[in-house]
């Protein structure tokens, strides 16, 4: 059997037991030129370049893409809602408002169209009269129920 060198342990021994040594940064290079950093020699040990941070992106004026309701307390009646539907069936629209206010309703099969609306602080009198008013229907409260 032959012994061992002990070179390569001696070797890992150093690497891992040195003090960490300070690197020192890369000389700066003109921004107008960097082409010319490529062919500068380096004067010490390799620094790998520090990318900027990416800038913050904020989109304005982009509407979310689904419904977006607030019930409140408002000073235009006892129940106020504000909605954005972008882009929203007709009847979806009614159903939820029904929903959020608690309402019987009952809509036609022929009730068929889009909508897309964003009112604030408003009764679902007012939203079922701005969304039903452009095609053609109304609405009629019977007791307790809302047939439109």
């Amino acid at each position: 059997m032959r012994p061992r060198p002990l070179l390569p342990a001696l070797l890992l021994l150093a690497i891992f037991c040195a003090p960490a040594r300070a690197q020192t940064p890369a000389p700066a290079t003109s921004p107008a030129n960097p082409a010319t950093a490529a062919t500068q020699p380096a004067s010490g040990p390799a620094v790998a370049p520090v990318a900027p941070a990416a800038p913050e992106v904020t989109i304005k004026g982009v509407e979310p893409a689904h419904p977006t309701v607030t019930k409140s307390h408002g000073t235009n009646g006892p129940d106020t809602l504000s909605v954005d539907f972008p882009e929203s069936d007709i009847r979806d629209i009614l159903r939820n408002v029904a929903d959020l206010f608690e309402l019987n309703l009952v809509i036609p099969e022929t009730l068929q169209g889009k909508a897309s609306i964003k009112l604030r602080d408003v009764t679902w009198r007012q939203i079922f009269e701005s969304v039903l008013q452009p095609v053609g229907y109304t609405y009629v409260e019977e007791g307790n129920i809302i047939k439109i």
